[in-house]
């Protein structure tokens, strides 16, 4: 699934606060910007029931400083959710 506006990176490291609420850090691409408060839509790529791959997006708070090397989220964990 080749898609030019989008990028491939790589999670650096998870950590779980409580079974519901974790966060997760991602190398930050270069052209990567944004404000205090904003959030980003991350997808991953899946295989679904038929074999086909699918993309799923969620959107995550940003929680890292718009300075910083690395960029930290911040989510829930949904009971029965994809």
């Amino acid at each position: 699934m080749a898609d030019e506006k989008f990028t491939r990176e790589t999670v650096l490291s998870v950590r779980r606060w409580t079974d519901t609420l974790f966060s997760f850090t991602l190398a930050r691409p270069a052209h990567f910007r944004f404000a205090a408060g904003q959030f980003a839509r991350i997808g991953i790529e899946i295989v679904n029931a038929e074999g086909q791959p699918e993309r799923i997006f969620r959107a995550y708070s940003v929680v890292s400083s718009p300075y910083a090397d690395t960029l930290e989220f911040f989510s829930i964990v949904v009971p029965d959710g994809a």
